[in-house]
C-alpha cells in the first residue's frame, strides 16, 4: 500500500508536472534542436519537483506511523570498524572506467560544456540517499516481512529491483519523448530496453550489497559512486550491462562464500542510543533532510538553465522564478507546515 501510493502519485506527479514544464518550454514540441532541448529539459525540472514530495511522503506516511529507528532502516554507526567494508563499495564502479579499453566512443560527458553540470552531479548526492533510506530500506523491510514464509531473499531482491527500475520510468519517458521529436524513435528504442535492464539490474546489485553488508551504507556508497561515474562519462550501455553482470556475479559469489563479514550484534551488545531513538528525532534524518532540500533545488536549477541555455532574458527569467519559489517552498520544509506538516505527536 505505501510502494503504490508513492509509485503511482510519483508517477501522475512526474507526468503532469513534465508536460506543463515541456509545454512551456516549447508550445510546438517540434523543430529545431534548441526547442525539443527547451522542451525536455522543461519537462525534465518536473522530476526534483516531485522527488521532493517523497519527503512528507516519508515522514507521514511511514516514520511517523510505524516507530522507525536508524537501526531498524539498516544504518550503523558511521564510525565502526566494519562500516568501512561499506564503504569500500564506492570504489567497486571504478570498474565502469575499464569500458575505456574496450569501447572508442567512451569520452567526458559534454554536457560539462554547461559549468552548472558540476553542480548537477554534488546535487544528486542526497537524492540517491533517499532513493536507497527507501528501496533498500524501508521497502526492504516490508518485503522481508511479506515473503517471509519463502524462507528465501530471493523474492525481495526481485521485486525490490522491479520497482527500483520502475520508478525510473519518467527517465524513460523523457527519452522516448526525444526520440519522438527527433523522430529517431525506431534507433532510440534499444537504447530504452538497455536503460531499462541497466535500472533493473542495478537494483539487484544494490539488494546483493544491502543483504550481504546488512548495512545501508553499502548500496548508498555503490549506488552514489555509479551515478557519478555514469554522468561524468559518456559510455555505450550495452557494456555498461555487460559489467553490470559481472560484478552482479561477483557480489553474489562473495555473498554466498561469506566474503563480506556483516556486523551481527550479540547478546548484550549496546547500541549508540542514536540508532534507537524514532528517525524524525535523530539529528542524521535532520542533516539528510536538509541536504535533499537542497539536492533537488540545485537539480532544478540545473535543468532550468539547460533549458534556458543561449537565452540570456530567459535564463535570468528561469533563475528568478525557480529560486524564489524554491525559497518559498524551503520556508514550507524547513517549518514542517502544509504538505510537510507532521502528524500531532511526532516533530
Amino acid at each position: 500500500r505505501h510502494f503504490l501510493s508513492l509509485f503511482v502519485g510519483g508517477c501522475i506527479a512526474v507526468v503532469i508536472l513534465f508536460i506543463a514544464f515541456a509545454l512551456f518550454g516549447s508550445v510546438t514540441w517540434v523543430g529545431a534542436y534548441t526547442e525539443r532541448r527547451m522542451a525536455l529539459n522543461g519537462g525534465l525540472m518536473a522530476m526534483p519537483v516531485a522527488m521532493l514530495l517523497v519527503m512528507p511522503f516519508l515522514e507521514r506516511s511511514i516514520y511517523s506511523r510505524d516507530q522507525w529507528t536508524l537501526d531498524r532502516l539498516g544504518v550503523q554507526p558511521l564510525g565502526r570498524s566494519r562500516s568501512r567494508g561499506a564503504y569500500m563499495m564506492a570504489l567497486v564502479p571504478l570498474a565502469f572506467l575499464l569500458i575505456g579499453l574496450f569501447d572508442a566512443s567512451w569520452q567526458i560527458n559534454p554536457a560539462f560544456i554547461n559549468p552548472v553540470y558540476f553542480f548537477f552531479l554534488v546535487g544528486g548526492i542526497p537524492v540517491v540517499v533517499v532513493e536507497e533510506v527507501i528501496f533498500r530500506g524501508v521497502y526492504w523491510k516490508y518485503l522481508f516481512i511479506r515473503f517471509a514464509r519463502t524462507h528465501s531473499s530471493w523474492p525481495v531482491f526481485l521485486v525490490n529491483a522491479f520497482f527500483f527500475s520502475a520508478i525510473h520510468l519518467p527517465t524513460i519517458f523523457v527519452l522516448y519523448s526525444e526520440g519522438v521529436l527527433a523522430n529517431t524513435l525506431s534507433y532510440i528504442m534499444p537504447t530504452l530496453a538497455l536503460y531499462l535492464a541497466s535500472y533493473f539490474t542495478s537494483g539487484l546489485i544494490l539488494c546483493t550489497l544491502r543483504d550481504a553488508f546488512k548495512n545501508l551504507l553499502a548500496p548508498i556508497s555503490y549506488h552514489v559512486a555509479f551515478n557519478l561515474v555514469f554522468f561524468i562519462f559518456q559510455v555505450n550501455m550495452l557494456w555498461i550491462i555487460i559489467f553490470q553482470g559481472i560484478i552482479l556475479l561477483i557480489l553474489l559469489l562473495g555473498r554466498k562464500m561469506g566474503w563480506f563479514n556483516p556486523f551481527v550484534p550479540g547478546a548484550g551488545a549496546t547500541l549508540d542510543p542514536e540508532y534507537n531513538k524514532p528517525i524524525l528525532d535523530t539529528k542524521i534524518h535532520a542533516l539528510v533532510r536538509l541536504a535533499f532540500w537542497a539536492g533537488n533545488g540545485i537539480v532544478l536549477f540545473y535543468y532550468g538553465s539547460e533549458m534556458a541555455r543561449g537565452n540570456d532574458m530567459l535564463l535570468s527569467l528561469v533563475s528568478i522564478l525557480v529560486i524564489a519559489s524554491y525559497v518559498l517552498v524551503g520556508i514550507l520544509y524547513a517549518k514542517r507546515a502544509f504538505i510537510f506538516k507532521i502528524p500531532e505527536g511526532r516533530s
